[in-house]
């Protein structure tokens, strides 16, 4: 008994530190964000913050915002593209300046989603999932910047429906 009061206060600091990384470590789905800032998928482009219409994109309509100066969380990002079919968020695009804030961003959203799926031998794409949002990241080795692209699951498969019968000519299964 004596020998286990001894290691009391070692053992709650272990259970303490842990508690603590777990807490710091806590990540979650990409479909808890559904989007990136204020954009969010699924949603019209008239609930968002000043889009430009953009031209268009393989029946999407393709917006940006007004002002393509932004920073998230500090770090500058550029083209940010919004793909819209039959009204709602299909998808956007977020890239980034070469360097440090392509970095920056690749370890925000590790923070925040967890280390991702890597998707090649470089660890140059990583995917995170959800059921109705997937974020794919795709780092560009010869400019040295990056894209996050963040799908709405459910307008995709609306799209691929849609796709489909202009093909067959009825409703995919």
């Amino acid at each position: 008994m004596k020998f286990l009061k001894s290691f009391l206060p070692l053992i709650c600091l272990i259970c303490l530190l842990s508690t603590r990384t777990q807490a710091q470590t806590q990540v979650i789905n990409p479909d808890e964000d559904y989007g990136f800032m204020d954009y969010k998928l699924g949603e019209s482009p008239e609930s968002m913050p000043e889009l430009r219409a953009d031209g268009k994109y393989q029946k999407m309509k393709r917006y940006r915002p007004a002002n393509d100066s932004i920073v998230f969380n500090g770090i500058a990002v550029k083209n940010i593209r919004l793909f819209f079919f039959q009204g709602q968020c299909h998808s956007l695009i977020v890239k980034t300046f070469e360097g440090e804030s392509t970095e920056a961003m690749l370890a925000y959203f590790q923070k925040r989603y967890g280390e991702g799926e890597k998707q090649d031998a470089m660890g140059t794409q990583f995917l995170w999932r959800g059921e109705k949002c997937q974020v794919f990241y795709e780092k560009n080795l010869v400019m040295n910047d990056g894209q996050f692209h963040f799908t709405s699951i459910p307008v995709h498969r609306k799209y691929e429906n849609y796709q489909y019968q202009l093909k067959y000519g009825d409703q995919k299964e």
